[in-house]
């Protein structure tokens, strides 16, 4: 008896009605010291047998254990009847997919069953069959629930695949039923044997090979559409690996609302499916864009329009500046001049009006003083003190909100600009972020020197596009020296401390300025796009109780003011009032 065949029988009690990894015996200590230890042998424990097989060496077996058939009475292998046209339909309902149209491509793909075991339920349960490459190698899902198992070993791809069509574009889907999702709408899609299983620096595996010697052969294209979660990254990675990641495309089925590709099929339709293909395909090299992928985009600008961004809700405001993705605002202005609270005030009506969540890294606010702030500005009455102090209740209501659309990235954890975007990212993933504060910048670990600011910024466009957010960076300027009449001049791009970067890599630049009498001036001295804003400047009141901003009094309505006064006959000393 071989070492494999003595391994299943030892471990066939303990684990039968399951598929188990293993070190494998025959060829572990062949390997490299890095690979000794890679779990690549496989058993599955069936009622009455053991199957095996080793991705690494391809040595497979099965054992029988008609012992064991005596004392249970069990089956050897468990009985199915492929689906039939009723089957298909009702299956396609649970799924949203319409399996009935696909019955010719299905064939004898989609089997069914009362008697299948499953380790994690404990028992037997209704189960769909997938067969791969022949009618040994089933995998079983169960009707309820996500238990899976399977009969025989599965080696390939399903559906069955040993060459591809060539000029083809062939998807890849960790699972059978998104196969199916991606197949109802006409796409040749393909799922992996295991799910989201593959170790790190493991061979390729078997059931690649194929569709690598296509990639190889320049005869199609591969997109790698897996779950979006963060067991799918690390998969989709490990398969890029060994697919080359200059020849394959990849779909994030979470840029869409959803998990995967079955989900996007039930919530957006055929129409969501395609969208997420046709923005692939001009990008199956990366960073090559194909000009056929931006057909649909210019259409739509030609019919609609540029579309502006998103309004803050003051009208000189939203005049000059509106919001959108896949931007950075650097906001500047003397010490004391209120860009943390304008910026704040911002977020706010966005969250407000917009449902927008953001991410917060402000080193010069406490955290439990900032949130204070946000609240205050939500629910325009103060908390901490006034006869217009927040209620109890109202408190508990606005601070919830604020929990709900606030994220803060405490300083005292990392003040790297490599950690601070990481955790941006983690929030873009599982909390669905649209913004990120640096407030300011110089508290981060860059450093004040022109080359390195140029390179964060670079950086900061790039994680703007990735993760389809707005940026705001807050930078001080460089030291100003007061003019004549003792007057400190108002800071522009070109007076940040660091690099003319601040100018030229910015999508807006804003100046913060308080006034005299206690409103707040906001200049506009860059706007990359007309159609989101135009340079200028809005007057702003403040309220200190609540820290909210409202319309001020802009020189255009003095001077309209000034327009509609009847000036009458006025006459001083007998000449004209007008020659005085």
């Amino acid at each position: 008896m071989s070492s494999v065949e003595s391994m299943a029988k030892e471990d066939f009690d303990s684990f039968r009605g399951s598929t188990r990894s293993y070190i494998c015996p025959n060829c572990s200590e062949d390997r490299s010291s890095r690979n000794q230890n890679k779990k690549c042998l496989r058993i599955t424990y069936e009622a009455e047998s053991a199957v095996w097989f080793c991705h690494n060496c391809e040595e497979k077996g099965q054992l029988r254990m008609e012992d064991k058939v005596e004392k249970t009475g069990l089956r050897v292998a468990p009985s199915y009847f492929l689906a039939g046209e009723k089957d298909l339909k009702h299956l396609g309902e649970i799924r949203g997919i319409d399996l009935a149209a696909m019955r010719d491509q299905l064939s004898d793909r989609l089997v069914l069953s009362t008697e299948i075991y499953f380790g994690d339920l404990g028992g037997k349960a209704k189960a769909v069959g997938f067969r791969y490459e022949n009618e040994e190698a089933i995998k079983w899902r169960s009707l309820e629930g996500k238990a899976y198992t399977q009969t025989g070993v599965c080696r390939g791809l399903f559906p069955s695949a040993t060459e591809f069509k060539a000029g083809s574009t062939v998807v890849l889907t960790e699972g059978e039923w998104d196969c199916l999702a991606m197949r109802s709408c006409g796409y040749a899609a393909y799922s992996v044997p295991g799910g989201a299983n593959l170790s790190a620096g493991a061979e390729t595996p078997i059931y690649l090979k194929a569709l690598v010697r296509a990639l190889t052969a320049d005869q199609v294209d591969v997109v790698v559409a897996v779950d979006s979660d963060e067991k799918g990254g690390v998969f989709r990675d490990r398969l890029l690996k060994h697919l080359g990641r200059d020849r394959v495309g990849t779909i994030d089925w979470s840029e869409y609302g959803v998990k995967d590709a079955n989900e996007c099929l039930a919530t957006h339709g055929s129409a969501g499916i395609d969208r997420a293909i046709s923005d692939v395909r001009g990008v199956l090299y990366t960073g090559i864009v194909r000009a056929s992928s931006l057909v649909g985009r210019i259409n739509d600008i030609r019919s609609g329009g540029f579309k502006g961004g998103a309004k803050i809700g003051i009208p000189s405001v939203d005049k000059l500046y509106t919001v959108c993705s896949d931007q950075i605002s650097v906001v500047t202005g003397i010490p004391g001049s209120g860009k943390s609270e304008l910026i704040d005030a911002f977020m706010v009506n966005l969250a407000s009006t917009e449902d927008w969540k953001f991410a917060i890294f402000s080193a010069e606010n406490p955290i439990d003083i900032h949130c204070g702030k946000l609240i205050e500005k939500f629910s325009g009455q103060p908390i901490f003190e006034g006869e217009n102090k927040l209620g109890e209740e109202k408190l508990a209501e606005a601070s919830a909100w604020v929990d709900d659309h606030f994220f803060f990235l405490d300083p005292a954890s990392s003040n790297s600009l490599d950690s601070i975007l990481q955790r941006a990212e983690v929030l873009v993933k599982h909390n669905q972020i649209n913004g990120l504060v640096i407030d300011p910048f110089n508290y981060t670990d860059v450093p004040l020197e022109t080359d390195a600011i140029n390179s964060m910024l670079t950086r900061l466009h790039a994680a703007a596009s990735k993760l389809h957010i707005h940026i705001w960076i807050v930078a001080h300027p460089a030291k100003l020296y007061r003019g004549e009449g003792g007057k400190i001049p108002t800071p522009g791009g070109m007076d940040i401390s660091g690099s003319a970067a601040w100018f030229s890599k910015s999508d807006f630049g804003i100046t913060v300025q308080r006034d005299p009498d206690g409103g707040t001036m906001m200049m506009v001295w860059k706007c990359r796009f007309r159609w989101l804003g135009e340079t200028g400047s809005a007057h702003l009141r403040y309220d200190p109780s609540c820290g909210r901003y409202s319309e001020g009094v802009s020189i255009d309505d003095i001077a309209e003011e000034l327009g509609n006064i009847d000036w009458g006959d006025k006459k001083s000393d007998g000449d004209d009032w007008w020659d005085d």
